[in-house]
Formats: structure tokens, sequence, C-alpha cells
């Protein structure tokens, strides 16, 4: 009786230890799942921001892109817009100048003007020499203003008439950008008159300098 009693006893214990060791089983089965459920969670957040940080990085890219030819763009069109601007205004002083020799009246003057250019022949052959120049010496004027600073026997004259240009013409002209237009007169006579060591009159293809600095 006695030994049953105690074989029971050890049954029930082994049964209870069994109990604790499945309950243990299970808890040590559950916080394992639950860490592989925490860990592939957390893969699948640091995929997620991986994935975040490249999107804004390629949002960011594509910004940059579009500021750069944005500002390209922008450059563009200043830098076409004031040569283009430059040109108009070597025009209107190349003009100026042509009607200034040609509509001239006074006879001493106009003696004056062949002096300067050393033409032998009068006033109206002078008129035909500038006229001949303006209309061949290149086909852009920045080209033609070239010519007359640099080679043409009516340098001098030019030189005269751009010393004197603001009571000659430019005081009593129409133009609005009166200062741009004394910008371009000081580089041409600066042109003129140290022409190794000033500022250089170059022609080139459309949308580029027309006078550019040493």
């Amino acid at each position: 009786m006695q030994m049953d009693s105690y074989a029971n006893q050890i049954q029930t214990n082994n049964n209870y230890e069994f109990s604790i060791q499945a309950f243990l089983d299970i808890v040590e089965i559950y916080f394992s799942e639950k860490e592989l459920q925490n860990t592939k969670k957390s893969n699948t957040q640091i995929q997620q921001i991986n994935k975040e940080s490249k999107e804004r990085e390629q949002i960011q890219i594509s910004i940059c892109q579009v500021n750069s030819q944005g500002i390209q763009s922008d450059s563009y069109q200043t830098i076409t817009h004031f040569h283009s601007k430059n040109s108009n205004i070597m025009k209107n002083i190349l003009k100026s100048f042509q009607r200034y020799i040609e509509n001239e009246e006074d006879e001493k003057q106009k003696q004056f003007f062949c002096y300067l250019s050393k033409v032998s022949y009068g006033h109206s052959q002078l008129c035909k020499i500038l006229k001949f120049s303006l209309k061949t010496e290149g086909k852009r004027w920045n080209m033609k203003a070239k010519n007359l600073v640099e080679k043409s026997k009516i340098k001098p004259l030019f030189e005269y008439y751009l010393t004197n240009i603001n009571k000659l013409w430019l005081d009593n002209s129409k133009v609005s950008n009166k200062n741009e237009h004394q910008i371009i007169i000081q580089q041409l006579l600066k042109q003129i008159q140290n022409p190794e060591d000033c500022c250089k009159i170059r022609y080139y293809k459309k949308n580029k300098s027309i006078i550019k600095s040493n």
C-alpha cells in the first residue's frame, strides 16, 4: 500500500514537471516566434526606409537636374539677350557716325574730315569710302566696327567722332539705354588708343561675344 502511494507521488511529480516543461517549451516557442516576427518586421522596416531613402535621393537628383537645366536656360537667354542688345548698340553707333559724316554741310568741317582720313579727293569720296566700308566689311556690326578701329584709314575720323559723340549725337538721341552705349563707346576708344593691351573687338557667330576683354 505504501509502495503504491509512493509510486503515485512519483507519477504526480513527473506529470507536474512535464507540465512545467511543456509550459516552458510553449513560452520559448512563443517568444521565439515573436522574435522572428519582430526580426522580419524590422527587416521590412529597414527595407522600407531604404526604399524611401532611395526615392528621396532620386527626387533630389531630379530636382537638381531640373534646376540646373533651368539655370542654364535662364543664363543662355540672358547672354543671348545681352549680346543681341550690344549688336544693336554697335549698329546705332556706326549708323550715327555715317549720318554725321554724310550730312555735314560746313566746308571747313568737311575738309577736316578729309584731313583726318587722309582722303585727297574731297568729302564726297570720303562718304563713298565710308559707305563701302560699312557695306562690305563683315556681315555683322561688330565686324564692321572691328575693321574701323583696327584697319580702316577712317580710324582717326572715327576716333574723333567717338570722343565727341555725346554732343554730336548721343545726348540728343532717342535711345533709352545711353549708359550701355557709353560702355561700348569707351571700349571702342580704348581699342583705338591702346590696341595691344586693352579690350579687343572680335567677331563671332550669333549669340556670342561682341567685345571681350583680355
